[in-house]
C-alpha cells in the first residue's frame, strides 16, 4: 500500500513560489479533469483529477517534471476551490528525475505509481543515465519522502525502471517501458501528446532493449499517461505527534561585544540549544516562546533566530516584555516521526548595549511551544547561560553594497557565465572573514531558468557551484573551508555568475535580505558581527540589492554546423548515410520549430538522392523525401509537434540519405545544408517568431566513394626471428584499413612467402619451416579465421584464412598477426631480408554489401629462422659496477664487479657457466680468500676461492641462471677479503669476465649458454671480447669524510680563532686510521687578509691544537696548507668531529666582505694525507671514500 499523504498545508507552505512569474487571466475560467488551477491567496498550484478533486504540487520541481511552464494555470476563488475536495500531493513523474533527500546518501529512480527504488550504485546510475547521471537528481523535502512507496533495489543498468523513454543505442524508435514491456511511440507526435520530452531519453544496448517484449504501440494522447495524480492515495500522514522537549548541550558562559555607535556589535552568538523529539507521528511546531533574561534590556536585541545547523529556520516575530516569539501558522519546522531536532537559537546584540549587562534565555514550560495538535512535555524550565556584554572601541565593521551592479533595470540575453549581480564588501578596523552569503532573488524567473551559479571574488570561485536556485528563491554559498577575507581597510567585490538557460521575459533582481544573510567574523576578536548597508545605521539592517531587475530578452535559436559533421568520403549504392550534422541550441525559452527547409547540392545537378530523412538526437522529426535532386532544389519538413528545443540545451540535427540512385556514380561531391528559415520557428513563451536557421548553413561537401581495402607492414614490429623448434611464436604484423567510404567486413586473407621464393632458391616454402599458424588481433585475444596446421609446402603457394568476425570501421585500422611455430628444422634460407606477405584481403562493404578486395601485397617483417638465441655481455653501468674503492681487510660480500647478461628476442638463454679472472697485475692471490656469484640479489654460485696463475682464475660451473628473451640479467660478483694476517695492503684487485671465439660447451669455455627452445649453444653478438670491472685497492682500514650540517655560516665579527669549516672524519672498524697532510683553499672578497693563522681542533677539545698555520696572507683562490706536528690518530670504529678555526681580523668592518674555506683536494695524497697503520705512505685519492669537496659556510664581516 501506498503511504498516506503529508498534510496540504506544509505542502502549500512550501511551494510558496512556485507561481513566480505567472500572470493569471484577468477572468476565472471553468476548470475541468486535467486542468491546473490555483486560487487567490497563495502560489499553490494544483491539478484536477478526473475524480474531481484537486491535487497539490509540492514544490516547483516536481510541477516541472510534468509541465514545462505556466501557460494553462487558471486563477479560480476560494469558493470555486472549495468545489474541489482535496485529494493529495502530486509526485514526480516517472522517467524524469532521480530524486533524494537532505538526510539520505542513497538516490531513487521514480517508478510508475509513486514507487521509488534505491539506484545501489554510481556504476548502476552511469550505466542507466550516462556519465552525467547525478546531474538528473533533484533534492525533495524529507517531510515529502513518506509518500512514495520504497520498492526493489535498482541494481542492474539492464533493469529499466518503468516510466521510462529509451532507444537503442543503434536504433531510433523510442519506447516507454511500461508494465514490464516496451511500448513503442508512432510517432514524434504521440511522444509530445502525452507531454513527454526527449532531453529525458535514456539510450541502452540494443541487447538491453531487445529482452524486453514488445507492447502496443503508443499512437496518440492517452489519459491514463497524462494523469497527473497516477501514484497518489487519498489521505493524510497522521502529523499532530507528541513532542518532547528537552534541554540539548548549552553554549558556555562567554563574553559577548558591543562596539558602539558606529562599529556595530556582535552578531549569530548562539544562546541555547534545545531538542525536540518527535513521537510515533510527524510534529509540526508552530509557536516558540522563549524568555529573555539577565540585565540586558529588550531593546538591545536586535535579532532572535531559529537554526538547524547553518539553516535559518526562523526569525523572531517580536519581543515584548523579556518575551521572544517565532509563530508560523505554516509550521516553523516539522520534526519527522521517531526522531530529533537540535535547535540552536542565536542573538543580534544591539551596538550601545552597555558593558556588564547580562542575558541568557529561558524555554519557560510546555506552554511556550505550540504544534499542529499533538502534547508537549518535557522538564522545563530550559535554561541557557548567561552571556555578559564587554564593550570595546575597534570592533571590525563589514560594510555593505556601497556599490552594487546593476545599478538599474536592464536586459541579459541567455548566455553563460553571466555576471548576474556585484556587491561591494568594505573592512573597517579589523580583518575580517565572511564564511557564508545568502541571496534572494525578487525577480520572476523560475527554478531553473539560472543555473550553475557561481560566487566569485577577483576572478576566483569561492564555494561550490550551485545547481539553481532553491525553493525558497535563494542560493546560499557556505564557502567557511575558504573563507573570503578582508584586511582591514580593505574593499573587495563579491560576483554572482551563472548561466541564463531560460525565462525570456522574465526578471531576475538578487538581493541580501536580511543581516544573517551574511556571516562575517572580526579575526580578531573571532566573533560574529552586524554587518552595516552602507549609507546606514550601525546595527539596523535594511535590504541591499541591485539597482532594478534584469529581464532576459526573448529567446534565440542557433543553428550551426557541428563539429563532428561527416568530412570523409561516403559510399556508393548505400542507405542510411549521414550526409551532416547541425547543432541548435535554444536559448532563453524553448523554441519550437514549424517547419525546416534544407536543400542538397550535388557536382552532377542530376544526380538523385533517396529517403531523405531529418534526424534530432537519433530520433527521426517530419516525413522522409522519396527523391531530392542535388541541384539545390529546397525541401521544406513540416515538423509537427515533433521538434521543440529546450532553452538552455543543444539538440543535434542529422541529414540521412541513400545513394542507391542509378545516377549517383563514383566521384560525385555532394552537400547537404539548411535554407534561411522565416518566422518557422516559435519562442513558446514569449511567442515572437525566430527564423531557424537564421542564415543558410551547409555542412560539408563529401566524395562518393567505393569501398576499399589495403593492407601494409605494422611499422610497430620490429624484423622478426624465430628460433628452430620454437611454438608460438609471432611470424608478421599488418595493419589493414577501409577506406573512408564505407566499413568493411572481411571474410578472407591469404597469406604467402614474400616473392615466392627464399634468396632465389627453389626450396624453402613456408610450409617446409613453420606449422600451426593463425591470424589474430594486436592483443592476441581474438583469433580470424582457423589454424592452418600445414601450410603450403608449395615455394609459390598461398594459405588462405576464412574470416567470419573481422569488421573494420570506416576509415578506421586494425593490426592482423601471423602466429605459428618453427620446425626443429626450418629452412636456413629464411634469413637477409625474406618474410610473408598478405596476397589478398577480400570482404563487404557494411553499407553496400559490395565486395571489395585488396591484392596489392602487404609484405610483413623480415623473418629469420635462427638455430638458438643471441647473448650479450657488458659491464653493468654505475652504481650496479660499483666505481673503484677500498677493500678492507677481513671484510665480506664486497661488490668488486657487475656484468650485464642479454639476450635476444628470440628465446630464452640458460647460463651454465662462467669463468672470471682477476687480472691485476700486482695483485697477491692471498687478498682474496673466495669469490660468489649472484643474481637478482639471489646467490647462484660459488664461494669459490681464485686459483692462482696469469691471471688467477675461478670458475663457476653447475650454474643456472635463466635470461627471458629480450630480457636481460646482472651477473654481481662479491668477494670475501683475507684478514690483516694473511693479506698485503695497498694491492689492487680486478675481475674480467670475457667471451669465447664461439660457445661449443667445451670446459674452456669462458661462458657456456643454450637456447631454452632450441637447446642449441647461443650466438655471441661479441666473440673474444674483454668485460673488465673497475679496479679496487686493498687497506687494513678505510676512512670516510663529511661535512658537518652545523658549518658556520652567517655573519662573524672579524677576528681571531672565527669557526670557519667544521667536519667528520670516520675510521673503519677493522683499524686505526691516521690524518697525516692537510691543504685548503680560501676564497674571499677582500684583496688580502694579512696575518693569516689557522689552527685544527677536535671539536672535544679546543685547548689542543692538531694542526696549524701561521702569519699567512690569505688571498682569494689560494691554497695553504696545515702543519700536522703529529699524526692525527682516528681510533677504528669510532667519528671524530674536527673545527678549522681561522684569523680574520684583517677583513673590513667598513663594508662587508666574504671568507669561505674549502677542503676540494686534486691530489689526496697531500692535501688529504691519511694512512692505514700498515702502508707507511699517503692513501691515494681513488680510495677515498668521501663527500669532497667540504665547502665551508660564507662568513661575512659584520659592519660597525
Amino acid at each position: 500500500m501506498f503511504k498516506k499523504l503529508i498534510v496540504v498545508t506544509v505542502a502549500v507552505a512550501t511551494i510558496a513560489t512556485l507561481g513566480v512569474g505567472f500572470v493569471a487571466p484577468d477572468v476565472a475560467q471553468a476548470a475541468s479533469a486535467g486542468s491546473l488551477v490555483k486560487g487567490p491567496n497563495s502560489q499553490a498550484v494544483y491539478y484536477i483529477g478526473a475524480n474531481n478533486k484537486k491535487y497539490v504540487f509540492p514544490d516547483a520541481k516536481t510541477y516541472f517534471s510534468w509541465y514545462t511552464n505556466f501557460n494553462n494555470v487558471q486563477l479560480l476563488t476560494v469558493a470555486e476551490l472549495d468545489t474541489y475536495t482535496d485529494g493529495g500531493m502530486i509526485l514526480y513523474r516517472p522517467g524524469t528525475k532521480m530524486i533524494t533527500h537532505p538526510n539520505t546518501a542513497k538516490v531513487y529512480v521514480v517508478e510508475d505509481g509513486g514507487a521509488i527504488r534505491w539506484v545501489s550504485s554510481e556504476a548502476v546510475a552511469a550505466g542507466l543515465f550516462g556519465a552525467n547521471w547525478n546531474q538528473r537528481i533533484n533534492d525533495i523535502s524529507e517531510v515529502f519522502f513518506p509518500n512514495y512507496a520504497i520498492g526493489a533495489d535498482l541494481t542492474s543498468a539492464t533493469d529499466l525502471p518503468a516510466g521510462s523513454l529509451v532507444k537503442a543505442s543503434d536504433g531510433t524508435t523510442i519506447y516507454l517501458i511500461s508494465g514490464g514491456k516496451k511500448r513503442p511511440f508512432a510517432s514524434m507526435d504521440a511522444l509530445t501528446a502525452n507531454g513527454y520530452s526527449s532531453a529525458n531519453l535514456l539510450t541502452v544496448a540494443a541487447a538491453t532493449l531487445t529482452s524486453y517484449a514488445d507492447g502496443t504501440s503508443v499512437t496518440g494522447a492517452e489519459s491514463s499517461l497524462m494523469d497527473t495524480s497516477q501514484g497518489v492515495t487519498e489521505g493524510i500522514v497522521p502529523l499532530g505527534g507528541a513532542l518532547t522537549v528537552s534541554a540539548g548541550s548549552m553554549p558556555a558562559a562567554t563574553s559577548i561585544v558591543a562596539g558602539g555607535n558606529t562599529n556595530g556589535a556582535q552578531a549569530l552568538v548562539p544562546v541555547m540549544n534545545i531538542n525536540f523529539t518527535a513521537g510515533a507521528n510527524a510534529a509540526m511546531v508552530k509557536t516558540v516562546k522563549l524568555k529573555k533574561i539577565g540585565l540586558l534590556s529588550d531593546t538591545y536585541v536586535l535579532n532572535v533566530y531559529l537554526y538547524e545547523g547553518n539553516t535559518r529556520l526562523a526569525t523572531m516575530n517580536s519581543i515584548s516584555s523579556g518575551v521572544v516569539t517565532f509563530n508560523s501558522a505554516n509550521g516553523l519546522f516539522t520534526v519527522n516521526a521517531g526522531q530529533a531536532k537540535t535547535v540552536t537559537v542565536k542573538m543580534d546584540l544591539e551596538d550601545s548595549a552597555g558593558s556588564g549587562n547580562t542575558v541568557a534565555f529561558s524555554l519557560e514550560s510546555a506552554a511556550d511551544v505550540t504544534t499542529d495538535g499533538g502534547a508537549v512535555s518535557g522538564t522545563f524550565p530550559l535554561t541557557g547561560n548567561y552571556m555578559t556584554v564587554a564593550t570595546v572601541s575597534d570592533l571590525g565593521l563589514l560594510t555593505v553594497g556601497a556599490s552594487v551592479v546593476p545599478s538599474g533595470t536592464t536586459t541579459a540575453n541567455a548566455e553563460d557565465n553571466y555576471e548576474m549581480v556585484r556587491v561591494s564588501f568594505a573592512a573597517t578596523n579589523q580583518d575580517l572573514e565572511i564564511s557564508y552569503l545568502r541571496f534572494t532573488n525578487i525577480g520572476s524567473v523560475t527554478p531553473g531558468d539560472l543555473q550553475n551559479l557561481k560566487l566569485m571574488v577577483g576572478g576566483v570561485q569561492y564555494g561550490t557551484t550551485l545547481a539553481q536556485e532553491d525553493g525558497d528563491s535563494a542560493i546560499a554559498f557556505d564557502v567557511s573551508a575558504n573563507p573570503i577575507v578582508l584586511t582591514s581597510g580593505q574593499t573587495k567585490n563579491v560576483s554572482v555568475y551563472g548561466d541564463i538557460k531560460k525565462g525570456s521575459s522574465r526578471t531576475f533582481r538578487w538581493s541580501l535580505q536580511d543581516a544573517s544573510d551574511i556571516v562575517v567574523k572580526d579575526k580578531m576578536y573571532n566573533v560574529s558581527i552586524f554587518p552595516k548597508p552602507s549609507g546606514g545605521t550601525a546595527g539596523v539592517w535594511t535590504v541591499v540589492q541591485a539597482g532594478g531587475a534584469t529581464t532576459i530578452n526573448a529567446g534565440t535559436m542557433t543553428v550551426t554546423k557541428a563539429t563532428d559533421s561527416p568530412t570523409a568520403n561516403i559510399a556508393d549504392a548505400a542507405t542510411n548515410v549521414t550526409i551532416g550534422k547541425w547543432a541548435l541550441k535554444a536559448t532563453g525559452e524553448d523554441v519550437k520549430v514549424n517547419t525546416l527547409t534544407y536543400d542538397i547540392t550535388g557536382s552532377d545537378t542530376t544526380d538523385n538522392l533517396k529517403n531523405v530523412k531529418l534526424f534530432l538526437d537519433g530520433v527521426q522529426v517530419g516525413t522522409s523525401t522519396t527523391t531530392a535532386v542535388a541541384d539545390g532544389t529546397d525541401y521544406a519538413i513540416s515538423m509537427g509537434n515533433s521538434m521543440t528545443i529546450p532553452a538552455g540545451t543543444t539538440k543535434y540535427l542529422t541529414m540521412v540519405v541513400d545513394t542507391t540512385n542509378s545516377t549517383v556514380a563514383s566521384a560525385a561531391t555532394f552537400y547537404g545544408r539548411l535554407v534561411a528559415g522565416s518566422s518557422n520557428g516559435q519562442a513558446t513563451a514569449s511567442k515572437s517568431s525566430i527564423n531557424v536557421p537564421g542564415s543558410n548553413t551547409a555542412a560539408n561537401t563529401l566524395t562518393v566513394a567505393a569501398g576499399s581495402l589495403t593492407s601494409a607492414k605494422n611499422p610497430a614490429i620490429a624484423n622478426i626471428t624465430a628460433v628452430q623448434g620454437s611454438t608460438n611464436v609471432k611470424l608478421a604484423s599488418w595493419v589493414i584499413t577501409a577506406g573512408a567510404a564505407e566499413g568493411i567486413d572481411v571474410s578472407s586473407i591469404v597469406v604467402k612467402t614474400n616473392n615466392g621464393t627464399l634468396d632465389g632458391a627453389s626450396t624453402g616454402a613456408f610450409g617446409d619451416s613453420f606449422a600451426n599458424v593463425s591470424l589474430w588481433n594486436s592483443a592476441k585475444t581474438v583469433q580470424y579465421g582457423q589454424t592452418i596446421s600445414t601450410p603450403s609446402t608449395s615455394v609459390s603457394g598461398s594459405n588462405t584464412f576464412n574470416i567470419n568476425n573481422l569488421s573494420i570501421t570506416a576509415g578506421q585500422s586494425v593490426v592482423i598477426e601471423l602466429w605459428g611455430d618453427a620446425l626443429s628444422n626450418a629452412d636456413a634460407n629464411w634469413t637477409d631480408g625474406d618474410g610473408t606477405e598478405i596476397d589478398s584481403v577480400t570482404g563487404t562493404g557494411k553499407t553496400t554489401a559490395a565486395s571489395v578486395s585488396d591484392s596489392t601485397g602487404g609484405v610483413g617483417q623480415t623473418l629469420t629462422a635462427a638455430t638458438a638465441g643471441t647473448l650479450t655481455v657488458a659491464v653493468s653501468a654505475s652504481p650496479t659496477n660499483p666505481n673503484s674503492k677500498i677493500l678492507v681487510m677481513g671484510s665480506t660480500d664486497n661488490i668488486v664487479g657487475s656484468w650485464k647478461f642479454s639476450a635476444s628476442n628470440v628465446e630464452d638463454l640458460k647460463i651454465s657457466q662462467i669463468l672470471l679472472s682477476e687480472i691485476h697485475g700486482d695483485d697477491t692471490p692471498g687478498n682474496i680468500a673466495s669469490v660468489s656469484l649472484y643474481v637478482d640479489n639471489v646467490l647462484v654460485g660459488g664461494p669459490v676461492p681464485l686459483l692462482s696463475g696469469s691471471p688467477d682464475t675461478a670458475t663457476f660451473s653447475d650454474l643456472n641462471i635463466t635470461i627471458a628473451k629480450n630480457g636481460y640479467k646482472h651477473i654481481v660478483v662479491k668477494a670475501n677479503i683475507s684478514d690483516s694476517s694473511n693479506a698485503t695492503t695497498n694491492k689492487s684487485a680486478q675481475f674480467r669476465i670475457s667471451t669465447p671465439a664461439a660457445i661449443t660447451g667445451a670446459a674452456a669455455n669462458n661462458i657456456i649458454a643454450k637456447g631454452s627452445t632450441s637447446n642449441q649453444f647461443a650466438a655471441l653478438a661479441a666473440a673474444s671480447t674483454n668485460y673488465d670491472a673497475s679496479a679496487h685497492t686493498t687497506y687494513k682500514t678505510k676512512v670516510t669524510v663529511a661535512m658537518a650540517s652545523d658549518t658556520p655560516t652567517g655573519y662573524q665579527i672579524p677576528g681571531q680563532q672565527v669557526n670557519a669549516l667544521k667536519f667528520s672524519v670516520t675510521a673503519d672498524a677493522a683499524g686505526d686510521a691516521t690524518i697525516n697532510s692537510l691543504k685548503f683553499t680560501v676564497n674571499t672578497s677582500s684583496a688580502t687578509i694579512s696575518d693569516g693563522d689557522a689552527t685544527l681542533y677536535d671539536v672535544l677539545d679546543y685547548g689542543t691544537a692538531l694542526a696549524t698555520l701561521s702569519g699567512a696572507t690569505f688571498a682569494n683562490a689560494t691554497e695553504y696548507t696545515l702543519t700536522v706536528s703529529t699524526a692525527i690518530t682516528v681510533p677504528a670504529g669510532t667519528t671524530r668531529t674536527f673545527m678549522l678555526k681561522a684569523d680574520t681580523a684583517g677583513m673590513s668592518t667598513a663594508a662587508i666582505e666574504t671568507f669561505q674555506i674549502v677542503i676540494n683536494p686534486t691530489s689526496l695524497d697531500t692535501e688529504f694525507g691519511w694512512r692505514d697503520g700498515v702502508y707507511n705512505s699517503d692513501i691515494t685519492s681513488a680510495t677515498l671514500t668521501t663527500t669532497f669537496p667540504l665547502t665551508g659556510g660564507t662568513l661575512q664581516s659584520k659592519v660597525n
